[in-house]
């Protein structure tokens, strides 16, 4: 089940017009956005676990995250945008606020959200980054390569977690990964639906 829900997600994602500008730099705002809560999420889940080899991936996790947020403000601005020129969307942060409160029910929990954004970044990042390197040129790219090249190790270890869950918790985990594998799609097609908007506007 969660398998053909990340395929269905991956496969409808790589389709989206990766190439047009406006949509570009406004899924990047989006994801500035959400970075900017990823640290935040990992801390919260290495205070309150209980289990030592969580921890320490959780603390592994915090020093390969930060600073992502910056990357990602940094691709916009090569794109010819500041993050002050978008709105948080209410769908990205229902993916923060989702797991904030998963994690004080479940800390395991996270590492299925975990999952299903690397798995997902390897697939999807990887598919495009071709097109919009061709499109808007290396420096608008960084965050997009950054993870295409570098997550296809932290999508073994993420499994690896789940996989050595006791049985309740690996349910926790990979109900969060399918959840967030929907959520994303929504903010796909948000982030896809605000700019064919836009482009209606700029072109009346």
């Amino acid at each position: 089940m969660l398998d053909r829900k990340i395929d269905e997600f991956i496969l409808r994602a790589k389709a989206l017009p990766w190439s047009d500008r406006e949509f570009y730099s406004n899924f990047m705002a989006q994801i500035y956005f959400l970075t900017t809560y990823s640290v935040k999420m990992l801390c919260a889940g290495a205070a309150v676990t209980d289990r030592p080899d969580y921890y320490r991936h959780l603390i592994q996790q915090i020093r390969l995250e930060i600073g992502h947020d910056k990357i990602a403000a940094s691709d916009l601005k090569a794109l010819g945008f500041s993050t002050d020129d978008f709105v948080e969307l209410g769908v990205t942060r229902s993916i923060w606020e989702a797991q904030l409160y998963k994690i004080q029910r479940c800390p395991d929990a996270l590492i299925g959200y975990i999952y299903a954004l690397e798995k997902a970044a390897v697939e999807v990042y990887g598919a495009i980054l071709p097109t919009v390197t061709e499109a808007f040129g290396d420096k608008a790219v960084k965050f997009i390569r950054l993870h295409a090249e570098e997550d296809q190790e932290h999508v073994v270890e993420a499994m690896k977690q789940i996989e050595n869950l006791a049985p309740d918790s690996k349910k926790e985990a990979l109900q969060n990964a399918a959840q967030a594998c929907e959520m994303l799609g929504h903010l796909f097609d948000e982030v896809l639906r605000n700019t064919r908007t836009q482009n209606k506007e700029m072109a009346a």
